[in-house]
């Protein structure tokens, strides 16, 4: 048990600096899969540059989540990349960041709860709010895009021509399925196959 005091009191009294250290220079990244590491490459491929509000975004994001003791999510390198990807469209929040509410005891839970607060106007599918996990900046910018309340068919860069029926079941899709599993499902049930067969 003093092992895990002695922990978070390092991690409580180190984080907030080394946020702001590798804000005012990343440095180079080297390979490792470490906290530090993993701010400081995500630090360093924004730039600094044409990149100011992603720069800043990702620094909130970092020293909003320490505040509300969202330690879950910033001990993993792989939720740090996520929060990453986040900032990318940190010019097209709907809400700042500061007054997020924590209202999850799980990090999925809490980037769940931070990425609707962030980029959801309106109700955006749950199934759409995994893609800030993933690599594709276009299905980012359909969350995004979705969350200000525009249509499924406005989307842009979209693959497949729907009608209302298919951009309806877009939005019905289940949890599970991915983005390009949930256009496939959409077509075949606006041409007819029910639920189950698509």
């Amino acid at each position: 048990m003093e092992t895990l005091s002695t922990n978070y009191t390092s991690f409580a009294a180190r984080f907030p600096a080394l946020v702001e250290r590798l804000y005012a220079d990343p440095g180079t990244a080297v390979a490792g899969n470490g906290i530090e590491n993993a701010i400081r490459m995500q630090f360093a491929a924004m730039g600094t540059q044409n990149s100011a509000f992603k720069r800043e975004t990702f620094r909130a994001l970092l020293l909003t989540l320490f505040q509300k003791r969202c330690y879950g999510i910033l001990r993993n390198p792989a939720y740090i990349e996520v929060l990453g990807n986040i900032s990318a469209f940190g010019n097209k929040t709907v809400n700042p960041v500061e007054t997020w509410v924590k209202d999850s005891l799980t990090a999925d839970g809490q980037l769940a709860s931070l990425i609707r607060h962030l980029f959801a106007k309106y109700e955006v599918p749950a199934f759409i709010e995994y893609v800030f996990a993933e690599h594709s900046k276009i299905h980012m910018m359909w969350y995004v895009q979705l969350g200000r309340g525009d249509s499924v068919q406005q989307l842009c860069a979209f693959p497949a021509v729907f009608t209302k029926k298919m951009a309806h079941a877009f939005r019905e899709t289940p949890v599970t399925l991915t983005v390009e599993q949930a256009i496939r499902r959409a077509q075949a049930i606006g041409y007819g196959a029910d639920a189950a067969m698509a």
